[in-house]
């Protein structure tokens, strides 16, 4: 019984290294001639472009090709202002009330900017 069960775990951690997707943090969705497209969310631009790359960085390579080339990158913020800058003043006063409250007050969210990166893997 007991040879059974160290198998079954031994056969498991196997399995766990045979993924059958690549490790995204959106979709990617095939548009036409081969190209294709992933759109990320995260709370700064770097963040939303970073996901975006990796995850045609990754799709590409789950894919078995060397490598992508980037036809189009578009970021745009979605946020709870008016604008970029408007958050950005808004973030600094949230680090001035921050030392008063521990951190509580915070009116950033994950999906503050949104990356559409559309690509092909070569």
């Amino acid at each position: 019984m007991r040879n059974l069960l160290l198998t079954a775990a031994a056969l498991s951690v196997l399995m766990a290294g045979c993924s059958s997707k690549p490790s995204l943090y959106s979709a990617v969705t095939p548009l036409k001639g081969g190209e294709l497209i992933t759109i990320t969310t995260a709370i700064s631009r770097e963040e939303a472009l970073l996901k975006a790359n990796t995850n045609a960085e990754n799709y590409c390579e789950y894919k078995q090709f060397s490598g992508y080339e980037v036809n189009e990158v578009n970021t745009i913020y979605q946020g709870l202002y008016e604008n970029e800058k408007a958050a950005q003043k808004v973030k600094k006063g949230e680090q001035v009330l921050g030392r008063f409250t521990a951190g509580m007050f915070r009116t950033d969210s994950k999906t503050d900017f949104k990356t559409d990166l559309s690509f092909r893997c070569i």
